[in-house]
């Protein structure tokens, strides 16, 4: 196709609590083409945005980095005009998806970032955490709950998120202080 002879990276949104730890990168890049005498670089670019949501564990742990090669990838298949959606592209965090190992569940239950995430979409949602938590599992601490069944409350968070009409009322109230108790 030609020599690259251009790469930029431009973060538009760094990940923060406010933004669920969203990351959004638009990768640039220039090609000066090599089957035609052209001395303009043929520019192509591609968007990518990454948060616990649309990116499978462990690579949702470095939103930036998996944001800047999502983009990156985007921008080449532009370049070389392929009309398909990667698989990145179309998938989510399942659990289906989600690849177990003792490196990430190093005990099984719980991890803090899940936490901080389920404390964050219920403060948004006004949703008591412990109330929800003990609507689905039989736990006295949200510490002891399993890891994948972290993953599941935090997809019915997020489907609350995207139609907050679902939320039952039994669960409303979200308050500061639960893990003082929970």
């Amino acid at each position: 196709m030609g020599v690259i002879v251009k790469s930029n990276t431009e973060i538009c949104q760094t990940p923060s609590p406010q933004n669920e730890r969203r990351a959004t990168v638009v990768v640039h890049i220039g090609i000066l083409p090599a089957y035609i005498p052209y001395d303009d670089l043929l520019e192509y670019s591609g968007a990518a945005d990454v948060y616990i949501g649309n990116s499978a564990h462990p690579f949702c742990n470095h939103p930036v980095a998996t944001a800047e090669t999502k983009g990156e990838g985007r921008a080449y298949k532009k370049a070389l005009k392929i009309k398909v959606s990667t698989y990145e592209e179309m998938n989510g965090p399942g659990l289906d998806d989600i690849v177990f190992t003792n490196d990430i569940l190093t005990n099984g239950l719980i991890k803090q970032d899940q936490i901080n995430f389920i404390d964050m979409l219920c403060k948004r949602l006004n949703i008591d955490v412990q109330k929800i938590t003990q609507s689905i599992y039989d736990y006295d601490k949200l510490t002891k709950l399993p890891y994948e069944d972290a993953c599941t409350l935090l997809a019915l968070l997020q489907e609350y998120q995207g139609d907050k009409t679902q939320v039952p009322e039994e669960i409303a109230g979200y308050k500061g202080d639960w893990q003082n108790n929970f």
